[in-house]
């Protein structure tokens, strides 16, 4: 499957337009997360191809209304996925039943793999640079046990890629 991650929007309708057509029409993504900030950024690139998965961030009004999760939980290829805009807001216990965590809050891309878990960070897409940081974000190739990600920058140039085998217990259950 293929899922586009974004976070950190801001507002910038110009850079999430141009990386969501980029990831729509040359990736032809199937999925896009956005994990916050902002939860209404989403509202204009909605595509019936595409399903969207997203949750508020701190900036948002969306973050504090109890009908709107804070933190979601899904399953995409028989992997359990958990994402916030704060990593740090998730529970331990969460994280570490989930095959993929992912989160934004830090405008900083990141990708690390724990003893079961993939954690993802897509960076940011608020301005082309922000805290002297490139606006990024991810192209994710998931499977059962495998994700291959590409953190890509703004001008859609590859600044990273890797395949990680997934510890997935659900797999394992099913096969």
């Amino acid at each position: 499957m293929k899922i586009g991650i974004i976070s950190d929007t801001h507002g910038n309708h110009e850079l999430l337009n141009s990386v969501s057509l980029f990831l729509e029409k040359e990736l032809k993504i199937e999925a896009l997360i956005h994990l916050g900030d902002n939860y209404c950024d989403c509202d204009k690139i909605k595509s019936e191809n595409i399903k969207l998965y997203r949750i508020p961030g701190f900036c948002c009004l969306e973050f504090t209304l109890p009908q709107v999760k804070n933190i979601q939980e899904f399953t995409l290829c028989q992997n359990k996925i958990v994402i916030a805009h704060y990593l740090k807001d998730i529970p331990a216990k969460q994280k570490q039943n989930a095959s993929i965590v992912m989160g934004g809050h830090t405008h900083n891309w990141s990708i690390e793999q724990s003893e079961k878990t993939l954690i993802i960070n897509p960076g940011h897409l608020k301005y082309h640079l922000h805290r002297k940081r490139v606006a990024t974000f991810v192209f994710f190739e998931l499977a059962v046990q495998e994700a291959m990600v590409t953190v890509y920058d703004y001008d859609f140039k590859i600044k990273f890629r890797y395949t990680y085998q997934l510890h997935n217990p659900q797999s394992a259950t099913t096969s």
